[in-house]
């Protein structure tokens, strides 16, 4: 495949004040227009820093730090650190769905860092670190300190084609949810061939006080396309059983473009599910066992997901439970994980492994080492 030709913005070392791309709202925020650098061949803009800790992006008088508009090209952010705004550190397209689907529209992120900064009551300071629509998304190296936030540190809203990749991120703190995906029919259009691969990243400090919204690692919410996470960690904070949800798959209350074929609300919410070589940090339930992974319907009776597959990890956390529900029979297995080897690599990385998570049956409560299908 052929690397996109993208017109280079260096952006020295030092403050610089955010922008906006094919805005048309007086904000007062600097305006560039995608017109400048597709209409003279390229693919689209690349924005280069001097370095994460060097190049700082900072809030001016506009809601978002950085805001695009939808359009027919790439952005990619590289080596710089943006601060959030009053809404969201960068915010990345528009819903209008009377505007049509455009496949090229695409964010690129390499060795960013999004901060959500201190404000002077220690609370919330902003809503969302990274916040899109309809764009495709391909972060890499980067990192999320988002604690001061009162929603999530990286919330899509359906993509353009390919869907999500996540390589080697880590989200460092979020104020609710660390990444979550909820493409909601009402706002955006089906992409069937899409894909979401979250790979060697880590989820930690989920859920603060100030948060307007639940918390957990990642919340995949009728995605209708199928999830791969490999080699992740998920670190729950040893709080209260309102911290213990690593990864949570829903149906988004019954309003999905469908796995596969993209038809309204009908089929499977979410494709294939795969979780392998990750380890789990689930934290601490109540006696009842509080979810760790849960994919299970909002409250309705769509099947969830094409199938689940869970193997190779460490998954350990007191009191707390793998819970499944309207997956088709026969496509539901959790095989190797918790295995002595696995529980040596999980204690040494400062994982407590006295509790394993349970599998919940109608007789007992299955250890996660034990394996389980259905």
């Amino acid at each position: 495949m052929t690397a996109p030709k993208l017109m280079e913005i260096r952006l020295p070392a030092g403050d610089a004040p955010g922008f906006q791309i094919d805005y048309d709202l007086n904000t007062g925020a600097r305006k560039l227009w995608s017109s400048d650098w597709i209409g003279k061949g390229f693919d689209g803009v690349r924005f280069i820093g001097a370095g994460r800790d060097l190049t700082h992006i900072r809030p001016g008088a506009s809601w978002d730090t950085i805001a695009v508009e939808r359009h027919a090209g790439i952005v990619q952010l590289e080596s710089l650190t943006v601060h959030v705004s009053r809404t969201s550190g960068v915010h990345f397209g528009i819903s209008r769905r009377e505007k049509p689907l455009i496949p090229s529209f695409k964010l690129i992120g390499r060795d960013v860092m999004i901060e959500a900064d201190d404000p002077p009551e220690h609370r919330g300071s902003g809503m969302w670190g990274l916040f899109t629509y309809l764009a495709d998304i391909d972060m890499a190296h980067c990192l999320w300190r988002c604690k001061h936030l009162t929603e999530h540190a990286s919330y899509h809203h359906g993509f353009a084609s390919t869907g999500l990749r996540w390589d080697e991120n880590e989200v460092e703190s979020s104020g609710a949810e660390c990444l979550k995906v909820r493409p909601d029919p009402s706002e955006t259009f089906p992409t069937p061939k899409a894909l979401i691969v979250v790979q060697r990243s880590k989820f930690k400090d989920w859920y603060a006080p100030w948060s307007s919204r639940g918390g957990g690692g990642m919340v995949m919410q009728g995605t209708g396309l199928p999830i791969w996470i490999k080699g992740c960690e998920f670190w729950a904070p040893l709080q209260d059983a309102s911290h213990t949800r690593c990864v949570m798959v829903d149906d988004n209350g019954g309003k999905f473009w469908g796995a596969g074929t993209g038809a309204l609300s009908k089929g499977f919410a979410n494709g294939p599910i795969l979780i392998e070589d990750s380890a789990f940090r689930a934290g601490i339930g109540t006696e009842n066992l509080t979810p760790c992974i849960r994919v299970g319907p909002d409250g309705g009776t769509q099947q969830t997901a094409r199938s689940v597959t869970i193997r190779r990890s460490a998954i350990y956390g007191k009191n707390t439970q793998l819970q499944f529900s309207n997956i088709p029979a026969g496509k539901l297995l959790v095989e190797g994980c918790n295995t002595p080897q696995l529980r040596d690599l999980a204690h040494n990385r400062g994982i407590d492994t006295e509790f394993q998570t349970g599998i919940p049956t109608h007789d007992r409560v299955i250890p996660v080492s034990e394996g389980f299908s259905a």
